[in-house]
């Protein structure tokens, strides 16, 4: 097993009739695994906070998950309440296993039997970076299989003065990515 990498957040704006909005980030580091403090029936109920941990042996997480179709099935599938659209991108890890084309569709197939749309989002360009072949194939591979495509490639031709290192913008180019996805998403409440 890797090293601790986890990064999970959970957001709920309340329990009231039309104030039901939740959003879950789960983290998925290439081929690594997926890891959860929480079981999926109880992410949006009260817990305690345990701060940051920074070693393995203090961290016992409730689910420990390797493929994303696990993930898919055994997580994300029993949250409650259930997500209606899942997002989801490998990131620029070197051991992403999202070039297997089987397994792209297995993933959306996981994702059409629980019921829940998917969105693939294609990978942010680095600075200087042209496209590479293999994710370009990929990714228009994926794009294709989802119900929805959150395509960042405009990225790549983002001037170097609006990004803050190799990897990351400044704020602005977030803004507009959220404004995509936020377009898409409305979007999808009229289908």
């Amino acid at each position: 097993e890797k090293a601790l990498l986890m990064e999970n957040r959970y957001f709920r704006d309340g329990v009231e009739r039309y104030k039901n909005n939740t959003v879950t980030y789960i983290q998925k580091f290439g081929n690594d695994y997926m890891r959860s403090n929480w079981n999926a029936l109880d992410i949006y109920t009260p817990h305690e906070n345990y701060g940051v941990i920074t070693n393995d042996t203090d961290y016992h997480p409730a689910f420990t998950l390797k493929t994303w179709v696990d993930v898919i099935v055994e997580f994300v599938c029993k949250m409650e309440p259930k997500p209606s659209i899942l997002i989801f991108n490998a990131g620029l890890w070197s051991n992403n296993d999202l070039v297997n084309m089987t397994l792209q569709g297995e993933i959306v197939e996981a994702l059409k039997k629980c019921d829940i749309l998917s969105m693939y989002k294609t990978t942010t360009k680095l600075k200087l970076e042209g496209r590479d072949r293999k994710m370009k194939e990929y990714e228009e591979q994926l794009c294709n299989q989802t119900d929805y495509c959150l395509d960042l490639t405009w990225t790549g031709i983002v001037p170097e003065d609006m990004h803050s290192d190799q990897h990351h913008f400044i704020p602005p180019v977030y803004s507009y990515m959220n404004l995509q996805l936020l377009s898409i998403l409305s979007s999808t409440e009229n289908e």
